[in-house]
């Protein structure tokens, strides 16, 4: 019984900072496509 709840609450936590890190992936994958389109652009202008 104790070790079911001890797996339940790990694999909750595991889930939350999976998903947290996750999170900041998805925020910074658009971020860093953003500033790279940016620098192109006002590279090929110039």
């Amino acid at each position: 019984m104790i070790l079911t709840f001890v797996g339940i609450a790990l694999s909750i936590g595991f889930i939350s900072v999976l998903g947290q890190s996750l999170a900041m992936l998805g925020g910074l994958v658009p971020l860093g496509t953003g500033l790279g389109l940016l620098c192109y652009y006002k590279f090929s202008q110039s």
